[in-house]
């Protein structure tokens, strides 16, 4: 009967925008591009090389560098494959336009915010490249998760009320699911106002973590096969 009660309520959010499905899909395809973790891969592979010790000795912040090569990856992933898939199906049709030009601002927004939360959680992952020899274990929990728990494969209201509550206290729906729900429109101010705040704690305490392992690993550091 929940599941029943679930489901029925998630047809109901889908009338009630008048979007369909395949539309859903289709910009949820799109904004899938925080799933991958190049920052972790990278700082495993140097730490098992004994490279990680020249980049310390590099005039630049070490983070920086990742950060950098990271975000340059990612930009020219959106450019050269996201955008001509999002323009594809706004003409085709395959994609609803964004509600309004305030909307779109907003989705922006939240996508950027969305890019940054994506992005210490790579940075936490890598932190743990310092304590281990092999971290792929760790950067498949952290795709999953972000994967399945950000609305990215199915929208997180057509999950049941204990699992959506469940991905709803996690980080990873504001990467997708709520950026999503900005382009779609249909929030109020406060709303959207609240998905904004719980983007910026996330990124707050997220900021904390990462800084607090990053300082406890760089003094750990032991270099494997250098």
């Amino acid at each position: 009967l929940s599941v029943e009660r679930d489901m029925l309520t998630a047809a109901q959010v889908r009338e009630n925008y008048s979007i369909p499905v395949d539309a859903i899909e289709d910009l949820e395809l799109v904004q899938s591009l925080p799933s991958g973790g190049q920052i972790s891969t990278n700082l495993a592979e140097r730490m098992k090389s004994g490279e990680i010790g020249v980049d310390f000795l590099r005039p630049l912040s070490t983070r920086g560098i990742y950060i950098a090569q990271s975000w340059g990856e990612k930009t020219y992933t959106f450019i050269m494959q996201i955008v001509p898939v999002l323009l594809v199906g706004l003409v085709m049709g395959g994609v609803r336009p964004p509600a309004s030009l305030g909307a779109l601002v907003l989705f922006l927004v939240t996508v950027a915010l969305g890019y940054v939360i994506n992005l210490l959680l790579d940075l936490l992952a890598g932190c743990l490249a310092f304590w281990f020899v092999s971290v792929n274990t760790i950067e498949w929990f952290t795709d999953f998760c972000t994967l399945a728990l950000s609305g990215a494969i199915v929208p997180l209201w057509m999950l049941p009320s204990y699992l959506r509550a469940f991905a709803m206290a996690l980080p990873f729906q504001s990467i997708v699911y709520a950026p999503t729900q900005v382009y779609i429109g249909g929030l109020s101010s406060g709303e959207v106002l609240r998905i904004l705040l719980v983007q910026c704690c996330w990124i707050a305490g997220l900021f904390l973590l990462q800084e607090f392992l990053w300082r406890k690993s760089v003094r750990k550091i032991v270099v494997h096969g250098g």
